[in-house]
């Protein structure tokens, strides 16, 4: 009979690195799973294939399988690499637009005012008076 030992993985759904300091053994199935003539299920008759062990160290989880007699393939977490992030955060994004002084943005142009009612504006602009 063969065992497996490893180490549980981070949880994708979250951030945090919760639960993930324990090694978990279990044992390889013994017999091939067959159909249930009448159900159609799947099954075998191997109740070690049910059980999975946690340990809190890989020594305590060897330690349980050399006490049972198994063989064990042990599975060791490769290293994480941490993310790197920028210093300065929009770079090269589509939001970052230099504009020179002698040219202001799109948006703070001035248009002139439409003239209401057929009436005509003076050529000054509000506020110039």
């Amino acid at each position: 009979m063969t065992a497996h030992i490893y180490q549980t993985p981070k949880n994708a759904m979250q951030s945090g690195k919760a639960r993930t300091g324990t090694w978990v053994l279990e044992h390889a199935p013994a017999e091939a799973k067959q159909p249930d003539p009448l159900t159609g299920w799947a099954g075998s008759g191997d109740m070690r294939q049910q059980l999975r062990l946690t340990f809190p160290s890989l020594e305590a989880a060897q330690a349980y399988a050399s006490a049972i007699s198994s063989l064990t393939s042990i599975a060791k977490p490769s290293a994480r690499r941490a993310a790197t992030k920028s210093a300065t955060p929009f770079t090269g994004t589509r939001w970052t637009v230099i504009f020179s002084p002698s040219t202001p943005p799109p948006s703070c142009t001035r248009e002139r005012p439409v003239a209401r009612n057929s009436e005509k504006l003076s050529d000054t602009m509000p506020g110039e008076l």
